[in-house]
C-alpha cells in the first residue's frame, strides 16, 4: 500500500489581488510608497475609474504629485430641457 503524500493545503487567491500582478500595470512611487494606478485610485478614494490616474499622467502630462493630489471633479447633472423651461 503507497503512503499518500502530504502536500501542503492550498492557498486560495481572490480575483482583485491577481489583476495587480499583470506585466502591463504601471507603477506609481509617491512619498516612497510604490503601488499601481489602480492601487492609487482605490487607496485615495479618487472612484473606481481605473483609466483616471493613467490620463492625467500619461495623456494630459501631470506630475505624479499633482495627479495624485488633486480630486476627481464631479460633473453637475444636466436638467432637462423641460425643466429649463418651466422656471
Amino acid at each position: 500500500m503507497e503512503e499518500t503524500p502530504n502536500y501542503p493545503p492550498l492557498v486560495y487567491v481572490p480575483r482583485p489581488p491577481m489583476r495587480h500582478n499583470t506585466s502591463n500595470d504601471r507603477h506609481v512611487t509617491y512619498q516612497g510608497k510604490t503601488a499601481t494606478l489602480r492601487q492609487w485610485t482605490e487607496l485615495l478614494g479618487l472612484g473606481d475609474d481605473p483609466h483616471l490616474l493613467a490620463n492625467r499622467l500619461y495623456r494630459y502630462g501631470w506630475t505624479v504629485e499633482r495627479a495624485l493630489t488633486t480630486p476627481r471633479r464631479r460633473l453637475r447633472s444636466r436638467k432637462a430641457p423641460d425643466a429649463v423651461l418651466q422656471k
